[in-house]
């Protein structure tokens, strides 16, 4: 009885070792045949339904190892099966993920294509992609979620939080880019802020539950076990570096509806409006996770993007007018001059407060490592300033351009504008006493001179 017994427990113990190289030579098979039938032909079918095997596999190992566990006390011998199972949903995971990335990427050049052009392309017709094609991700994500909440498995924290991405812009990227207007012409639509919205809303919702989390946790560790809250990381590794991705998505989203602008709800004002609040949230999370885990590129992000949310508030005090855009550039260029200033006097007026964060000129906290940071973005912003009032300076000059932009009104706003910038570079270079900052005056002198003497020029001839 003792050695049947014994051969039993060998055996079962054999076939456990043994069961995942098989299935993982079965799944990675699959794997590829997975990615190649994906991309080719019927990829939403084929995702759709290695996202639901995954996320049925996730369940049986989570349920069905835990009764395991419980009913033999806490060692079994499906230990080996249940290590299996899980790496098959792995794989199921990371099949029905590649292909929905590799899809979406397809889809996402396809709206910079017709963004580009401003007309429908045909180019990528053969792809197919629709609403429905998300479920592949959702499946997959509540399969992390589930190893996440059940497992205590904080290595998929990350994973669970690129796959948020993925089906958020998964469904901001299914409207059409270019429609078709009451004329006949064609127009764009609001599909890029809807990408800038969803990318903004994931981070920022990201944000906060993993502070909450974080919180929660410490708190009881502080009644269970004090000793060990030094040891506590505050941050799950990669997620930093994930969310100064994700961040600069959104800045180059925020530059794009800055530099061309689209009507939302028929204004320019309201997409100016929900930019400048993406910009912000955006940066007030960064900030936030900065202040958890310390890293300079966060830091970075947060800067830039609140820089580029003053500039888009600025941006929204010019009227929303009728015409072409190319008529409203010099407005926005001379909003952007306010904006852009007011950010170079408040970095720079930052990087001085702080300074009572430093101990014997060494950073013992958030706000005094984020110095240099301060002033380097003090001097982006004065940078970006000079060259918007370089564009407005020589807008009418440029070739193609057949707007004089001479009128009185802006003529005067133009010049207090660049008054303002003058005054804002004179304080900071006094503060900061750095010579790119000297130098970055005589331009933005230069540059307020230029201004006047184009708009002078249609004066000057019309006397002769």
């Amino acid at each position: 009885m003792v050695l049947a017994r014994r051969r039993r427990v060998l055996c079962s113990g054999r076939r456990a070792l043994i069961l995942p190289p098989v299935l993982l030579t079965i799944v990675t098979s699959a794997l590829l045949a997975t990615s190649v039938a994906g991309v080719l032909h019927a990829s939403h079918v084929v995702a759709f339904w290695v996202g639901l095997c995954a996320l049925v596999v996730t369940v049986m190992c989570e349920v069905g190892g835990r009764g395991d566990q419980v009913g033999r006390g806490g060692g079994g011998g499906r230990g080996g099966v249940w290590v299996g199972m899980r790496s098959v949903a792995l794989f199921l995971g990371v099949a029905a993920s590649l292909v929905g990335t590799i899809l979406l990427i397809i889809r996402l050049l396809q709206i910079g294509i017709e963004v580009v052009q401003h007309y429908p392309t045909r180019l990528m017709e053969a792809i197919p992609f629709s609403l429905s094609g998300v479920w592949a991700l959702v499946f997959v994500f509540a399969a992390c979620g589930l190893r996440v909440v059940l497992g205590r498995d904080d290595r998929l924290v990350v994973p669970l939080f690129w796959l948020a991405v993925l089906s958020v812009g998964w469904v901001c990227a299914s409207p059409e880019a270019i429609a078709t207007n009451s004329t006949g012409g064609f127009e764009r639509t609001s599909v890029t802020v809807l990408l800038l919205v969803g990318l903004s809303a994931v981070l920022v919702v990201a944000v906060l539950v993993g502070a909450i989390v974080a919180y929660c946790r410490r708190w009881r560790l502080v009644f269970e076990n004090p000793d060990s809250l030094a040891d506590t990381p505050l941050s799950v590794p990669g997620f930093s570096l994930s969310c100064i991705c994700v961040a600069l998505m959104v800045g180059f989203l925020v530059v794009f509806h800055l530099v061309v602008p689209v009507r939302t709800a028929g204004s320019y004002r309201v997409t100016l409006l929900v930019t400048s609040i993406c910009a912000l949230g955006v940066s007030v999370s960064s900030f936030l996770v900065c202040g958890r885990a310390w890293s300079s590129g966060l830091g970075d992000a947060g800067f830039a993007l609140l820089t580029l949310a003053v500039a888009a508030s600025a941006t929204m005090l010019v009227p929303s007018q009728s015409g072409a855009l190319v008529d409203r550039y010099p407005q926005l260029f001379n909003a952007m001059i306010v904006g852009f200033a007011i950010a170079t006097g408040w970095w720079t007026w930052l990087s001085q407060v702080w300074d009572q964060q430093l101990d014997d000129g060494a950073a013992w906290t958030t706000a005094g490592r984020l110095i240099p940071h301060a002033k380097r973005f003090a001097f982006f912003s004065a940078a970006l300033a000079y060259l918007s009032a370089t564009l407005m300076a020589f807008w009418p000059r440029l070739p193609g351009i057949a707007t004089m932009d001479h009128s009185y009104g802006r003529i005067v706003s133009g010049f207090s504008a660049n008054l303002f910038l003058l005054l804002v570079m004179l304080w900071a270079s006094r503060r900061l006493r750095r010579i790119t900052f000297h130098f970055l005056t005589l331009l933005v002198v230069m540059s307020g001179a230029g201004f006047m003497v184009v708009r002078m020029l249609p004066f000057a001839s019309d006397a002769q």
